[in-house]
């Protein structure tokens, strides 16, 4: 049980470590705002559709953890282990909550400056 224990707790940190450095935050990272860098602001929703796929296995695995942690009758453990999994989920979601207001923006002050068509 003990080696359950340990075994649980390395791995966590190695997910979160690795998936929150590594792949989270992207669009927080790369997304040029219209307010700042104007015409040449980031108008692709890609960033943020890679912190929506990077969040789901994160979330994931913290469920993961959770579920199978408490039928091994692990208790607090668990909380240890799901926190900085659901931590680390939540700045990939706010990150892409950002990435798709920013990308927004910079499509709809772009599309304001153009001429009117016919």
């Amino acid at each position: 049980m003990r080696i359950v224990k340990q075994s649980l707790m390395r791995c966590s940190l190695c997910l979160t470590v690795a998936l929150s450095v590594l792949m989270g935050g992207c669009a927080r990272m790369t997304v040029k705002t219209h307010k700042e860098h104007g015409a040449q602001c980031t108008q692709t929703a890609v960033a943020p559709v890679v912190d929506v796929v990077t969040t789901i296995p994160i979330l994931g695995y913290a469920g993961a953890f959770v579920y199978v942690g408490l039928g091994f009758g692990l208790g607090p453990v668990v909380l240890v282990i799901a926190a900085p999994l659901v931590a680390a989920g939540t700045y990939t979601t706010m990150s892409a909550t950002y990435g798709f207001k920013e990308t927004a923006k910079c499509r709809k002050g772009i599309d304001e400056r153009l001429p009117p068509t016919k």
